[in-house]
Protein backbone atom coordinates (compact mmCIF):
# COMPACT_ATOMS: atom_id res chain seq x y z
CA UNK A 1 0.00 0.00 0.00
CA UNK A 2 2.83 2.48 0.98
CA UNK A 3 4.14 2.04 -2.76
CA UNK A 4 0.44 2.50 -4.32
CA UNK A 5 0.45 6.16 -2.12
CA UNK A 6 4.14 6.95 -3.64
CA UNK A 7 2.84 5.90 -6.71
CA UNK A 8 -0.13 7.89 -6.89
CA UNK A 9 1.70 11.52 -5.33
CA UNK A 10 4.35 10.75 -7.89
CA UNK A 11 2.07 10.87 -10.94
CA UNK A 12 -0.25 13.43 -8.98
CA UNK A 13 2.86 15.90 -9.18
CA UNK A 14 2.82 16.05 -12.83
CA UNK A 15 -1.16 17.22 -13.48
CA UNK A 16 -0.59 20.77 -14.51
CA UNK A 17 -3.57 23.07 -13.04
CA UNK A 18 -5.60 20.28 -11.77
CA UNK A 19 -8.15 19.92 -8.47
CA UNK A 20 -7.07 15.60 -8.60
CA UNK A 21 -5.40 16.38 -5.27
CA UNK A 22 -8.89 17.48 -3.64
CA UNK A 23 -10.93 14.21 -4.58
CA UNK A 24 -9.66 12.32 -1.53
CA UNK A 25 -9.22 9.13 -3.43
CA UNK A 26 -5.15 8.58 -1.82
CA UNK A 27 -6.89 8.45 1.40
CA UNK A 28 -8.64 5.15 0.82
CA UNK A 29 -6.63 2.53 2.80
CA UNK A 30 -7.92 -0.07 -0.27
CA UNK A 31 -7.25 -0.51 -3.59
CA UNK A 32 -10.08 -1.16 -4.84
CA UNK A 33 -11.61 1.98 -3.16
CA UNK A 34 -9.02 3.77 -4.41
CA UNK A 35 -9.62 2.23 -8.11
CA UNK A 36 -13.12 3.48 -7.77
CA UNK A 37 -12.54 6.53 -6.66
CA UNK A 38 -9.88 7.01 -9.38
CA UNK A 39 -12.32 6.17 -11.46
CA UNK A 40 -15.18 8.15 -11.00
CA UNK A 41 -12.36 10.96 -11.47
CA UNK A 42 -11.63 10.01 -14.94
CA UNK A 43 -15.43 10.06 -15.51
CA UNK A 44 -15.76 13.91 -14.56
CA UNK A 45 -12.51 14.81 -15.85
CA UNK A 46 -13.77 13.03 -19.49
CA UNK A 47 -17.06 14.91 -19.37
CA UNK A 48 -15.74 18.27 -18.73
CA UNK A 49 -13.52 17.47 -22.07
CA UNK A 50 -16.02 16.36 -23.98
CA UNK A 51 -17.56 19.91 -22.89
CA UNK A 52 -14.82 21.60 -23.75
CA UNK A 53 -14.65 20.29 -27.01
CA UNK A 54 -18.27 20.67 -28.19
CA UNK A 55 -18.02 24.47 -27.40
CA UNK A 56 -14.74 24.45 -29.49
CA UNK A 57 -16.16 22.39 -32.21
CA UNK A 58 -19.97 24.71 -31.84
CA UNK A 59 -18.30 27.71 -32.47
CA UNK A 60 -15.78 26.64 -35.32
CA UNK A 61 -18.64 25.73 -36.72
CA UNK A 62 -20.63 29.20 -36.14
CA UNK A 63 -17.38 31.09 -37.65
CA UNK A 64 -17.83 29.04 -40.49
CA UNK A 65 -14.45 27.09 -40.18
CA UNK A 66 -16.35 23.19 -41.03
CA UNK A 67 -12.71 22.22 -42.52
CA UNK A 68 -11.49 23.05 -38.89
CA UNK A 69 -13.76 21.20 -36.93
CA UNK A 70 -13.29 18.35 -38.97
CA UNK A 71 -9.39 18.65 -38.49
CA UNK A 72 -9.78 18.57 -34.63
CA UNK A 73 -12.40 15.66 -34.32
CA UNK A 74 -10.13 13.77 -36.04
CA UNK A 75 -6.98 14.84 -34.16
CA UNK A 76 -9.69 14.13 -31.04
CA UNK A 77 -10.02 10.98 -31.55
CA UNK A 78 -6.60 10.14 -32.86
CA UNK A 79 -5.48 11.41 -29.17
CA UNK A 80 -8.17 9.55 -27.34
CA UNK A 81 -6.49 5.91 -28.75
CA UNK A 82 -3.33 7.43 -27.89
CA UNK A 83 -3.78 8.29 -24.98
CA UNK A 84 -5.46 4.83 -23.93
CA UNK A 85 -2.83 2.61 -25.34
CA UNK A 86 -0.03 4.90 -24.13
CA UNK A 87 -1.13 5.05 -20.43
CA UNK A 88 -1.90 1.36 -20.74
CA UNK A 89 1.42 0.76 -22.31
CA UNK A 90 3.65 2.31 -19.39
CA UNK A 91 1.97 1.00 -16.60
CA UNK A 92 1.87 -2.53 -17.78
CA UNK A 93 5.32 -3.45 -17.39
CA UNK A 94 6.63 -5.18 -14.73
CA UNK A 95 4.60 -7.12 -11.61
CA UNK A 96 2.84 -4.00 -10.03
CA UNK A 97 -0.71 -6.38 -10.14
CA UNK A 98 -3.65 -3.93 -8.75
CA UNK A 99 -1.03 -1.01 -8.54
CA UNK A 100 -0.91 -1.05 -11.82
CA UNK A 101 -4.49 -0.55 -12.49
CA UNK A 102 -4.45 2.35 -10.25
CA UNK A 103 -1.40 4.23 -11.83
CA UNK A 104 -3.15 3.94 -15.43
CA UNK A 105 -5.91 5.37 -14.37
CA UNK A 106 -3.91 8.24 -12.84
CA UNK A 107 -2.07 8.39 -15.88
CA UNK A 108 -5.53 9.06 -17.69
CA UNK A 109 -6.50 11.82 -15.62
CA UNK A 110 -3.49 13.28 -15.82
CA UNK A 111 -3.81 13.25 -19.82
CA UNK A 112 -6.80 14.20 -20.00
CA UNK A 113 -6.79 17.28 -17.88
CA UNK A 114 -3.92 18.05 -20.13
CA UNK A 115 -6.02 17.51 -22.56
CA UNK A 116 -8.53 19.56 -21.81
CA UNK A 117 -5.93 22.66 -20.59
CA UNK A 118 -4.76 22.52 -24.20
CA UNK A 119 -8.68 22.59 -25.86
CA UNK A 120 -9.48 25.26 -23.69
CA UNK A 121 -6.55 27.66 -24.13
CA UNK A 122 -6.62 26.96 -28.16
CA UNK A 123 -10.04 27.75 -28.14
CA UNK A 124 -9.36 30.83 -26.23
CA UNK A 125 -7.20 31.76 -28.86
CA UNK A 126 -9.52 30.93 -31.94
CA UNK A 127 -12.25 33.08 -29.78
CA UNK A 128 -10.10 36.24 -29.12
CA UNK A 129 -8.92 36.06 -32.78
CA UNK A 130 -11.39 35.06 -34.74
CA UNK A 131 -15.55 36.89 -35.59
CA UNK A 132 -18.47 34.77 -35.29
CA UNK A 133 -21.44 35.31 -36.89
CA UNK A 134 -24.26 35.94 -33.95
Amino acid sequence: MKTLLIISLFLLCSIAKSDVLSTGCISNDRTDKMTACWSKRLEQEDKLLQTVFDNYIRDLKAAEKTQRAVILTVAQRSWMRFRDNDCKFDYSVGDAGDQAGVAEEICLIRETTNRRLQLEQSHNHFMTNSVIPR
